[in-house]
Protein backbone atom coordinates (compact mmCIF):
# COMPACT_ATOMS: atom_id res chain seq x y z
CA UNK A 1 0.00 0.00 0.00
CA UNK A 2 1.35 3.36 -1.31
CA UNK A 3 0.62 5.13 2.48
CA UNK A 4 1.58 2.50 4.62
CA UNK A 5 3.89 3.46 7.46
CA UNK A 6 4.32 1.17 10.06
CA UNK A 7 2.52 -1.83 12.03
CA UNK A 8 1.98 0.22 14.92
CA UNK A 9 2.47 -2.06 17.82
CA UNK A 10 5.47 -0.12 18.65
CA UNK A 11 5.12 3.50 18.51
CA UNK A 12 7.94 5.84 19.14
CA UNK A 13 7.55 8.72 21.53
CA UNK A 14 9.10 11.94 23.47
CA UNK A 15 9.58 10.72 26.94
CA UNK A 16 7.26 12.92 29.22
CA UNK A 17 7.59 14.68 32.75
CA UNK A 18 8.65 12.00 35.02
CA UNK A 19 10.46 10.10 32.73
CA UNK A 20 9.78 6.32 31.63
CA UNK A 21 10.86 3.11 32.83
CA UNK A 22 11.64 -0.11 30.69
CA UNK A 23 8.53 -2.24 31.59
CA UNK A 24 6.40 0.20 33.65
CA UNK A 25 3.76 1.19 32.36
CA UNK A 26 2.89 4.80 31.14
CA UNK A 27 0.07 6.61 29.91
CA UNK A 28 0.57 9.79 27.05
CA UNK A 29 -2.50 11.39 26.63
CA UNK A 30 -4.71 8.19 25.57
CA UNK A 31 -2.32 6.26 24.98
CA UNK A 32 -1.37 3.24 27.20
CA UNK A 33 2.37 1.40 26.28
CA UNK A 34 4.79 0.11 28.05
CA UNK A 35 8.45 1.51 27.33
CA UNK A 36 11.34 -0.56 26.21
CA UNK A 37 13.83 1.68 27.72
CA UNK A 38 14.09 4.14 30.59
CA UNK A 39 14.82 7.65 29.68
CA UNK A 40 14.54 10.82 30.69
CA UNK A 41 12.28 13.72 30.38
CA UNK A 42 12.47 14.64 26.78
CA UNK A 43 13.97 11.79 25.10
CA UNK A 44 13.13 9.60 22.21
CA UNK A 45 12.08 6.13 23.28
CA UNK A 46 9.37 3.42 22.13
CA UNK A 47 6.51 1.66 23.60
CA UNK A 48 4.53 -1.54 22.97
CA UNK A 49 0.72 -0.07 22.67
CA UNK A 50 -0.32 -4.03 22.26
CA UNK A 51 0.27 -7.64 22.74
CA UNK A 52 0.02 -9.28 25.96
CA UNK A 53 1.73 -8.49 28.99
CA UNK A 54 2.19 -9.22 32.19
CA UNK A 55 1.34 -6.23 34.64
CA UNK A 56 1.33 -5.66 38.18
CA UNK A 57 -2.48 -6.11 39.02
CA UNK A 58 -4.91 -5.16 42.06
CA UNK A 59 -8.30 -5.86 43.46
CA UNK A 60 -10.84 -8.45 42.95
CA UNK A 61 -11.21 -11.55 40.24
CA UNK A 62 -11.73 -10.94 37.19
CA UNK A 63 -12.77 -13.66 34.11
CA UNK A 64 -10.57 -14.11 30.95
CA UNK A 65 -11.28 -11.81 28.55
CA UNK A 66 -12.80 -9.49 30.98
CA UNK A 67 -12.17 -5.73 30.47
CA UNK A 68 -8.73 -4.65 32.06
CA UNK A 69 -8.01 -1.06 33.23
CA UNK A 70 -5.40 0.71 34.80
CA UNK A 71 -5.41 2.05 38.57
CA UNK A 72 -3.02 4.61 37.96
CA UNK A 73 -3.00 5.40 42.07
CA UNK A 74 -1.97 1.54 42.50
CA UNK A 75 0.00 1.19 39.52
CA UNK A 76 -1.75 -2.17 38.73
CA UNK A 77 -4.19 -3.51 36.11
CA UNK A 78 -8.03 -4.30 37.59
CA UNK A 79 -11.09 -5.02 36.29
CA UNK A 80 -12.52 -2.11 38.41
CA UNK A 81 -13.73 0.61 35.45
CA UNK A 82 -14.26 4.03 37.97
CA UNK A 83 -11.87 6.47 37.76
CA UNK A 84 -9.59 3.80 35.81
CA UNK A 85 -8.28 4.18 32.20
CA UNK A 86 -9.27 0.92 30.38
CA UNK A 87 -5.94 -0.84 28.54
CA UNK A 88 -7.59 -4.50 26.96
CA UNK A 89 -8.60 -7.49 28.57
CA UNK A 90 -7.29 -9.85 30.63
CA UNK A 91 -5.61 -12.81 28.82
CA UNK A 92 -5.90 -15.07 31.49
CA UNK A 93 -8.54 -15.21 34.51
CA UNK A 94 -7.35 -13.02 37.44
CA UNK A 95 -7.32 -14.46 40.83
CA UNK A 96 -8.48 -12.37 43.94
CA UNK A 97 -5.22 -9.98 44.98
CA UNK A 98 -3.24 -11.58 42.70
CA UNK A 99 0.26 -9.66 42.05
CA UNK A 100 0.71 -10.35 38.51
CA UNK A 101 -1.53 -10.80 35.80
CA UNK A 102 -1.49 -11.20 31.98
CA UNK A 103 -3.70 -8.44 30.14
CA UNK A 104 -4.02 -8.40 26.16
CA UNK A 105 -3.36 -4.68 25.35
CA UNK A 106 -6.06 -2.77 22.93
CA UNK A 107 -5.08 0.64 21.83
CA UNK A 108 -7.77 3.46 22.65
CA UNK A 109 -9.60 5.71 19.84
Amino acid sequence: MKNYKQQGAILDFVTPAGGAVAGKPLIIEKAFLIPASTTEEGEANSGAVEGVYELPAAGAAAAQFATAYWDATAGAATGAATGNTKIGYFAAAKAANAAAVDVKLIPAA
